[in-house]
C-alpha cells in the first residue's frame, strides 16, 4: 500500500502508523549501543560536512571548485570531508566530481528544518539570505516536520520520549573529534542560515547536549553522567548555548546556589532538527536497541516525521520547494 505522503523517496506503509524507506541500507552501527542521533552525528561528522551536503543537495554542487566556493572550507579540510562522506555512502565519486546518493538526498529534511530555524532566530525577519517558496502555493515554505499518522505539526511538548535502558553514554566514535571552526570561518562561503545555525550546534558535543535537552535533562551532573563528557568541555558548551540564547540558567536551590538549564523559546523551536536527524539515522543506519521510543500524544501513535510546510501543514518534497539564493559568494582565500 502506498503512503499518502508525497516526496522524492519511495516509501511503503507497513501499518497505519509506520513508514519504512525501501532504499534504506539498514546497516548496523559501529558506535556500540548508541541511539540514532549519536550514530547520525558520528556519520555526518562536523559543520564542514553539513556544508558539503548543503551544497550537493540544495545547490547541485558537483565539482571540487564548486564545493570550495560554496562552503568556504580550506582545501585540505574539504578534501577530507569529501573523502569521508564518500566512504560513508553519502557521496559517490564520478568523472566530473561528486554526486549525492539517495542517502544524502534524504538528508534534505535536516537541512531545510535547520534553515527555517536559522531564518527565524539568527537573521532579521525581513532579510534571510535565501527565500524558500512552496511551489503551487502563494506563500513561503516554512519547512518543518509533520506527524506521518495524523498530519499535525510535531511539537516537543506533544511528543513523549521513552529512552532505552540499553543506551550507552558516549560510546566510541568512529570520527576524529576536530576543533570547532570559528563562527566567521564557517560562514565565509555561501551566505546561509544553515551555516549560521552551525555556529550554534555544529560540533559533536553541542549536538549531543541539545539531544539531552529534548530528552528532559536539565542539571549539569546529569548531562555529565548521560554523555560521559569531561566537566570542562561541558561547562564550555553550556556557556555557549546560554550566550546564544538557546538555554537559560534557572536557579533551583538557594543554599548552596544550584542552577539547571532550560530550553528557551529559541531552543524549543529547534526541536525539528534533532528529530529529523534521528529519523534519518534510523532510516539509513538501521534501528538500534538503544533507540528511544517516541509517541505523538494527540494521536497516540509512534512518531514518524514527514517533511512538510508549517504555513499550510501540507507535506512537501524537494520538487515542491523553490530556493531563491543570495547572489554574493566570496571566493575563499
Amino acid at each position: 500500500m502506498s503512503s499518502r505522503w508525497p516526496g522524492d523517496f519511495q516509501y511503503e506503509t507497513i501499518d497505519r502508523s509506520t513508514l519504512t524507506q525501501v532504499t534504506s541500507t539498514n546497516r548496523p552501527s559501529s558506535a556500540g549501543d548508541a541511539d540514532a542521533v549519536f550514530r547520525a552525528t558520528d556519520v555526518i561528522g562536523d559543520a564542514w560536512s553539513w556544508l558539503v551536503l548543503r551544497e550537493a543537495v540544495l545547490y547541485g554542487a558537483r565539482r571540487f571548485g564548486d564545493f570550495l566556493t560554496g562552503t568556504g572550507a580550506p582545501r585540505s579540510t574539504l578534501n577530507s570531508r569529501l573523502t569521508a562522506l564518500t566512504a560513508a555512502g553519502l557521496l559517490t565519486r564520478e568523472s566530473n566530481g561528486y554526486a549525492p546518493t539517495p542517502m544524502a538526498e534524504d538528508f534534505l529534511d535536516c537541512l531545510l528544518v535547520t534553515m527555517r530555524w536559522g531564518d527565524r532566530w539568527l537573521w532579521p525577519s525581513d532579510s534571510p539570505p535565501q527565500r524558500l517558496t512552496h511551489v503551487g502555493h502563494d506563500h513561503d515554505a516554512r519547512a518543518g516536520l509533520l506527524c506521518g499518522t495524523c498530519g499535525a505539526p510535531l511539537r516537543a511538548d506533544d511528543v513523549v520520549a521513552t529512552r532505552s535502558p540499553l543506551e550507552t553514554p558516549n560510546p566510541a566514535s568512529g570520527q576524529n573529534v576536530t576543533r570547532t571552526p570559528a563562527p566567521d570561518v564557517i560562514q565565509r562561503g555561501r551566505p546561509c542560515s544553515i551555516a549560521r545555525a552551525l555556529t550554534v550546534f555544529g560540533d559533536r558535543w553541542t549536538g549531543l547536549i541539545i539531544r539531552e535537552c529534548f530528552f528532559g535533562t536539565k542539571r549539569f551532573d546529569d548531562f555529565e553522567r548521560r554523555l560521559g563528557i569531561a566537566p570542562n568541555i561541558l561547562s564550555n558548551r553550556m556557556r555557549r548555548l546560554v550566550d546564544a540564547g538557546f538555554l537559560q540558567r534557572v536557579q533551583y536551590q538557594d543554599w548552596p546556589a544550584r542552577h539547571e538549564y532550560e530550553l528557551t523559546e529559541e531552543g524549543r523551536d529547534f526541536y525539528h532538527m534533532p528529530l529529523a536527524l534521528m529519523a534519518w539515522g534510523r532510516r539509513w543506519l538501521g534501528h538500534s536497541r538503544a533507540d528511544a521510543t517516541l509517541t505523538h500524544t494527540p494521536c497516540g501513535q509512534p512518531v514518524v516525521p514527514v517533511l512538510g510546510c508549517l504555513t499550510c501543514a501540507e507535506p512537501m518534497g524537494r520538487d515542491q520547494i523553490s530556493i531563491w539564493v543570495a547572489e554574493a559568494i566570496e571566493e575563499p582565500s
